[in-house]
C-alpha cells in the first residue's frame, strides 16, 4: 500500500537513451522506477530528441565502420514500450515555440536542453532526471514546480528525502 501521491516526473534524452542501451543497467532501474512509483511524462519533444540522438549516434557509427549500440527501429520499439507503461499510454504532443523564443524563456548553454526544459515547463514536471551537468551546475533557469535530480539520487531516494529537497528548494527563492 503506497501512501505518497504520484509525481509528474520528465526524464532527460540520456536517461531513456541509457535505459534502451543497457537495459538492466542503472538508467533503466530509473526509468522502471518513474513508471513504477510516479507519473512519468513522455512527450513528442522527448520522443524525438531520442529518436534524433539515436539516428546521429547510428550514423557516425556506420561512418567509422562499426555496428551502432542500438538502431533507430529499436530505440523506437522501445520508446513505444515506455510510452504503453505510462498512465496515459500515449505521447503527449507538444509544439515547441520558436528557438529565438526558447532562448528568451530558458537560459542554457545547450540549445536542445531548451526543448526539454519547455516540455517540463508544460507538462507540469516536478522532477527533471538528467545527468547533464548543464541542467545541475549551471543552468540559470529555474522552473517555478520543478526540482532537477540526477538519476542516481532518483533511483536511491527515499520520499521523505524528496520533502526536505522540495522544502531546500522553496527556500532558496
Amino acid at each position: 500500500m503506497r501512501f505518497w501521491r504520484r509525481r509528474k516526473i520528465m526524464l532527460d534524452t540520456n536517461v531513456i537513451y541509457g535505459s534502451v542501451r543497457t537495459p538492466k543497467g542503472e538508467m533503466a532501474k530509473v526509468v522502471n522506477k518513474a513508471l513504477e512509483e510516479d507519473d512519468l511524462q513522455m512527450t513528442s519533444i522527448n520522443y524525438n530528441e531520442c529518436l534524433g540522438t539515436t539516428r546521429d549516434k547510428q550514423n557516425r557509427m556506420r561512418r567509422k565502420g562499426r555496428r551502432p549500440d542500438i538502431t533507430v527501429d529499436e530505440m523506437r520499439d522501445a520508446l513505444d514500450d515506455i510510452v504503453a507503461r505510462t498512465p496515459s499510454g500515449e505521447v503527449k504532443r507538444i509544439k515547441p515555440p520558436r528557438k529565438s523564443r526558447l532562448e528568451k524563456m530558458y537560459s542554457i548553454r545547450d540549445k536542445k536542453d531548451r526543448k526539454i526544459l519547455y516540455a517540463a515547463d508544460i507538462t507540469g514536471s516536478e522532477i527533471l532526471i538528467t545527468g547533464d551537468k548543464d541542467f545541475l551546475d549551471g543552468c540559470e533557469t529555474r522552473l517555478e514546480k520543478c526540482v532537477f535530480m540526477h538519476p542516481v539520487n532518483y533511483r536511491d531516494e527515499k520520499r521523505w528525502t524528496y520533502c526536505f529537497k522540495r522544502l531546500a528548494w522553496r527556500l532558496r527563492k
